[in-house]
């Protein structure tokens, strides 16, 4: 609920500081864009933008490694089952389907595919997904015998896990981007502040003196 409360408080920050930000350059349309500002604009862009790819950035490489994890989390299934399978086909002589219908048969089955040489499907155990299904990664690993290729066990995991913590880390990355942005939003402004202050008083002077103000006393 705090979580809530808090990305619910920086997306309403983030709207006014667009708003803020669009009523100045309006403005600038008539009034011109002040030195101040376009520092700002210069600053907060840079680092607004590096915050938004940080985002992006983690975000890609979080969901690239939860699927590398998946993918080797089949590859081991589908390795150990395949070796299993091989030793039976060949040091006992059985079949590729006398095999597979053992692996069915167990009480808790793992969800695999069991292929012939030519791609053909022997037997589908448990529930498993479609290889080309979104959302899902796919290996298929040879079953050798005594030199040869008899078969394939395919293994497909799901990747829901993987959505439930882009989910769950999401709203983290936004809200790390809003203050991220905010803080160097701020940090612009001073900086603009202190460099286009000196600058604004020399041409305020200027401005003065060009008026007939031959007196006016000079910035420090």
């Amino acid at each position: 609920m705090t979580s809530l409360l808090f990305i619910a408080a920086a997306s309403v920050a983030l709207i006014i500081f667009v708003a803020f930000i669009a009523s100045r350059l309006l403005r600038s349309r008539t009034a011109g864009l002040s030195i101040r500002m376009q520092i700002f604009l210069a600053l907060a862009g840079i680092v607004g933008a590096f915050a938004f790819g940080l985002g992006v950035l983690v975000i890609d490489r979080v969901k690239a490694r939860a699927t590398l994890l998946a993918e080797e989390s089949a590859r081991s299934e589908a390795t150990a089952i395949a070796a299993l399978v091989g030793s039976e086909v060949a040091g006992k002589g059985r079949s590729l389907e006398e095999v597979a219908g053992d692996l069915a048969a167990m009480k808790e089955p793992l969800p695999l595919t069991i292929l012939a040489p030519d791609g053909s499907t022997v037997i589908s155990v448990g529930s498993s997904p479609a290889p080309d299904e979104p959302g899902t990664v796919s290996v298929t690993v040879p079953i050798a015998a005594e030199g040869r290729v008899v078969g394939e066990v395919r293994v497909v995991k799901p990747t829901i896990v993987i959505q439930r913590v882009l989910a769950d880390l999401a709203p983290a990355v936004l809200v790390i981007s809003v203050v991220l942005g905010a803080a160097a939003a701020i940090a612009a402004a001073m900086i603009g502040r202190t460099i286009a202050k000196p600058i604004e008083n020399l041409t305020e002077f200027a401005e003065r003196v060009s008026e007939g103000e031959l007196r006016a006393k000079p910035p420090a």
